[in-house]
C-alpha cells in the first residue's frame, strides 16, 4: 500500500514538474512574442518619422515649381513634371501617414480619448470636407467636379461616445476609395440608430464592387484587390486602419455587394448616448 502511494506521488510530481516547465515556456513565448511586435511597431514608427520631413519637403518644393512652371509662358513640361514629383510624394506621405496610424493603433492597445458626439454633424462635416477638397481640385486642373456625394440622416442628433478625428479618419479612408472607384456614380451615406442593436453608417457606391472571396481579405494589411491591382487601389493600409479604430470604439466595419452593383461599407457602433442619461462629454477606452 506504501509502496502504490509512494509511486502516485511520483507520478503527480513529475506531472507537476512538466506542468510547470511548460508554463514557462508559454510564458517566455508570449514575452517572446510581445518583445517581437513591440520592436517591430516602433521600428515601423521611427522609419516614418524619418521619412515624413523630407517628404514634406519634396512635396513642398514639386509644388512650388509646378505653379512658378504655370505662371510662366513656354514652361508648360516643367509644371508636369513637377505635378508627377508632387502626385509621387503625396502618394509616399499617405502610405508613411498609414503606417504611423497602424503603429500608433497597434501600440496603444486601442486606448481613444471618447467624447459625447453628434455624428450627424461628425458625419456632414466630413461630407462639407470633401466636396470642397474634390472642388478645389477640379479647379486646379481646369476640370469639372466629378463628384456626387448624397448623405441622408433623421433631423434629430444621434449622440455617440466616439474619438471624433478617428471617427472622420474612418469615414475619409471610406470615401477615399468611393471617390477612386465610382465618383462619377455616386456614393449613398445614410446613418440610422436603433436603441438596440446600435448605431449604423453605410457608405454605398455604384463602382465596380469587391470579389466576394474579398470581402473580409481588403481589410488586411497591404492587399490589393484582384480589381485594383493596376495601381490604382492605393496602398492597402485604408481599411485596415479602419477595422483597428472601429475594434477600438467597441464596433465594428464590413463590406459587402449591392443586388445592383457597387460596394457597401457599413460602420457599426454601440446604441447612441441619450443626451439625458448624463453620459460624460469624455472618458477613456
Amino acid at each position: 500500500m506504501t509502496l502504490t502511494a509512494s509511486r502516485d506521488d511520483a507520478v503527480r510530481f513529475a506531472l507537476q514538474q512538466r506542468l510547470n516547465a511548460i508554463e514557462l515556456e508559454l510564458q517566455n513565448s508570449k514575452r517572446a512574442h510581445e518583445d517581437a511586435k513591440r520592436s517591430r511597431v516602433e521600428f515601423i514608427a521611427n522609419i516614418s518619422h524619418e521619412l515624413r520631413t523630407p517628404l514634406q519637403t519634396i512635396i513642398g518644393f514639386s509644388e512650388l515649381g509646378a505653379s512658378m512652371a504655370h505662371s510662366r509662358a513656354g514652361h508648360g513640361e516643367y509644371a508636369d513634371m513637377f505635378s508627377d514629383i508632387c502626385a509621387g510624394g503625396q502618394r509616399m506621405l499617405s502610405l508613411v501617414n498609414a503606417l504611423l496610424d497602424v503603429a500608433s493603433l497597434s501600440s496603444s492597445g486601442g486606448s481613444l480619448n471618447l467624447q459625447r458626439v453628434d455624428l450627424v454633424e461628425l458625419i456632414d462635416s466630413v461630407v462639407s470636407a470633401t466636396k470642397n477638397q474634390t472642388n478645389n481640385q477640379a479647379k486646379t486642373q481646369n476640370r469639372a467636379p466629378a463628384l456626387a456625394l448624397s448623405f441622408e440622416h433623421p433631423l434629430e442628433p444621434i449622440w455617440a461616445l466616439v474619438e471624433p478625428a478617428r471617427m472622420q479618419q474612418v469615414l475619409r479612408n471610406v470615401l477615399t476609395n468611393a471617390q477612386r472607384f465610382a465618383a462619377n456614380t455616386g456614393t449613398h451615406i445614410s446613418c440610422t440608430n436603433h436603441p438596440v442593436s446600435g448605431i449604423s453608417i453605410t457608405i454605398a457606391d455604384r463602382g465596380p464592387g469587391i470579389p466576394d472571396n474579398e470581402l473580409e481579405a481588403v481589410f488586411e494589411p497591404f492587399f490589393q484587390s484582384s480589381r485594383t491591382r493596376d495601381g490604382s487601389g492605393g496602398v492597402g493600409l485604408g481599411l485596415t486602419v479602419c477595422r483597428k479604430i472601429m475594434s477600438a470604439h467597441g464596433g465594428s466595419i464590413h463590406a459587402a455587394n449591392a443586388p445592383g452593383g457597387g460596394c457597401v461599407i457599413r460602420v457599426h457602433l454601440p446604441p447612441s448616448v441619450d443626451t439625458q442619461d448624463g453620459a460624460p462629454s469624455c472618458s477613456q477606452r
